[in-house]
């Protein structure tokens, strides 16, 4: 709670982060932001999800995802195009 308030971050970012560093360690919050993860090992992530009804959260951290949401947003993909992820090119991340 001292955290949360003292940074203006909610308790489940924080909490997120606590058990992913239990995980994995503290480096996990070191390395690279963009991380690239091949189609076949987003698709194995999304599966775990969906055919092996493991939650989001414990599987993003049990792939070392720094957030939820990119599982969330690879899940809705694969939703959506039955049952492929499709990849944003490199100049839709541009500004």
């Amino acid at each position: 709670s001292q955290l949360s308030e003292q940074y203006n971050i909610e308790k489940s970012i924080i909490k997120y982060f606590c058990r992913h560093i239990d995980v994995h360690g503290i480096d996990i919050l070191r390395k690279s932001k963009n991380t690239r993860y091949s189609l076949s090992l987003k698709e194995e992530i999304v599966q775990q999800v969906l055919l092996h009804n493991q939650s989001v959260t414990s599987t993003a951290i049990q792939y070392g995802l720094l957030s939820k949401e990119t599982l969330l947003r690879w899940i809705k993909s694969y939703k959506e195009n039955d049952g492929v992820i499709i990849e944003k090119k490199e100049e839709d991340h541009l500004p």
